[in-house]
């Protein structure tokens, strides 16, 4: 999270982050923008993660879903049938994998 918290706080400056991430670890070669401190990093980055874990719900529910045809499928044969498959498997998905409060 280190990485991408730099490119957060100082869009387009260069830098190299060598062993660990960390932000010891950062070698700031940039010469046009300062060097951000120790605790904008890690600030950054625990929003980073925060934001990260948050999300998990979305990445379970992307994986869980049916694929793209299938629900087509189910839209097709619920317009045809008169049912609403298609709504309870989204239903059930979205139960399974809430949106965090």
């Amino acid at each position: 999270m280190i990485a991408q918290a730099l490119v957060n706080l100082r869009p387009g400056a260069t830098w190299v982050i060598r062993g660990e991430e960390s932000y010891e670890a950062i070698e700031w070669t940039d010469s046009q923008q300062l060097i951000p401190t120790k605790e904008e990093v890690l600030a950054e980055a625990a929003r980073l993660q925060a934001e990260w874990e948050y999300n998990q719900y979305r990445r379970d529910r992307a994986q869980a879903y049916p694929r793209i045809q299938d629900q087509l499928d189910m839209l097709y044969w619920d317009k045809i049938n008169g049912t609403n498959t298609f709504e309870q498997a989204i239903e059930a998905i979205k139960s399974q994998y809430p949106r965090p409060e």
